[in-house]
């Protein structure tokens, strides 16, 4: 093989392998908010009053529910003692609300005092855990009052990009800024005044782990008595998730045909000797058989670890044709509700994220293919 030949697939190589890192890359924030439903609630949705409500009883809950857990598998004495500086860590992050209610205004107008700036953006109302909403928003779960901004609407109304302990001032009322933040569109996150009576028109739930999201969702609709449509990225997680295991099958089935291609040739340049043929042959034979063996192992516990299929995707029964047509519609609908309804500033990273994962994706699975290609090429030659 030429030097320029090695030189352009080394470049190939290089650009898969980046490709393929960012696809996993983003692909984590779109799996951190599969785990995260958006409902939009009807019927006028929620005053502050029912949705603090709502949320101390849901801490409540689950603060029992770690306490039984707790007691049901109590360790002994010694164990104890030597978990106690990680549950110590941990204890915050354990008694965190799972739900956040919220509502979304355009066009609100800030400004600043001080400068004088002002500034229109839009303006995320919440109560609850303000983390669902905006990555960077927890710091405002336990705060009676305060907000976070973008980066850029901090510039244009402080002249920094680092606004924490400024004070902003919207419709009146004052409020601190206690972090800054990278967004897609200029978004100021506020922690509702629980004096000030507001309404809330949607709620995102975290769902805890091995629970479906939309049943936890409609679950908790059930409970505070709310009505309203859910929301889900499940299915654009699986998405993301299933695809990046096309790349490693991708390597896995071209290794295989350059050892068949390999052993192949060094049959042909021994087909003078019988004897050479015959062991060559054998040899082939013995070592395909281990390398298919082997790789196809390594595929099963590969897909059967990181493979992911929603329960909601599995039917009853074989014999429910209409199963698929119904689930189908079924995302399309929660997909136009994604893409056409308010969506918190985690979401629409996660939209954003999705995108870019797929494309990185598949530019790392068209690079694997023309690399093949390349070689396929470059040994006929």
């Amino acid at each position: 093989m030429r030097t320029g030949k090695k030189i352009s697939i080394g470049i190939r190589l290089v650009i898969m392998t980046a490709c393929y890192y960012l696809a996993v890359h983003y692909s984590a924030d779109v799996q951190d908010a599969a785990r995260i439903a958006v409902v939009s609630l009807a019927g006028g949705g929620a005053d502050s009053g029912t949705a603090e409500s709502i949320c101390e009883e849901e801490q409540g809950n689950e603060s029992d529910q770690t306490t039984g857990q707790e007691k049901e598998n109590e360790p002994d004495q010694a164990a104890e003692q030597g978990r106690e500086n990680e549950q110590a860590q941990t204890t915050g992050q354990e008694h965190m609300l799972s739900l956040c209610f919220w509502r979304e205004q355009e066009d609100v107008e800030f400004s600043c005092k001080e400068t004088g700036a002002a500034t229109q953006a839009t303006g995320l109302l919440t109560e609850g855990n303000a983390e669902l909403v905006a990555r960077e928003g927890g710091i405002l779960t336990w705060l009676e009052k305060g907000c976070m901004m973008d980066t850029v609407t901090a510039q244009n109304l402080f002249g920094t990009r680092q606004a924490n302990g400024q004070t902003v001032w919207c419709d009146g009322e004052a409020y601190t800024v206690y972090g800054t933040f990278e967004s897609l569109k200029r978004t100021v996150v506020l922690r509702a005044d629980s004096e000030k009576e507001t309404r809330y028109d949607h709620l995102s739930l975290l769902a805890p782990q091995g629970v479906n999201v939309k049943t936890s969702a409609e679950q908790l609709l059930m409970r505070g008595g709310l009505t309203g449509n859910v929301a889900d990225f499940t299915f654009p997680g699986m998405v993301c998730g299933n695809l990046l295991l096309a790349l490693p099958v991708l390597l896995a089935a071209g290794l295989i045909k350059a050892l068949w291609d390999c052993f192949r040739m060094r049959e042909e340049e021994n087909e003078d000797c019988i004897l050479a043929e015959k062991r060559s042959g054998a040899l082939r034979k013995i070592i395909c058989a281990v390398m298919l063996a082997a790789t196809a192992a390594a595929l099963f516990f590969m897909l059967r670890d990181h493979i992911r299929i929603p329960a909601d995707m599995i039917p009853t029964r074989w014999s429910d044709f209409s199963f698929w047509q119904q689930w189908w519609t079924g995302q399309k609908a929660n997909l136009l509700q994604i893409l056409g309804g308010a969506q918190g500033e985690m979401q629409l990273e996660a939209l954003w994220s999705f995108g870019r994962s797929v494309i990185c994706d598949v530019l790392a699975i068209g690079a694997g293919i023309n690399i093949f290609h390349c070689i396929t090429s470059a040994n006929k030659l």
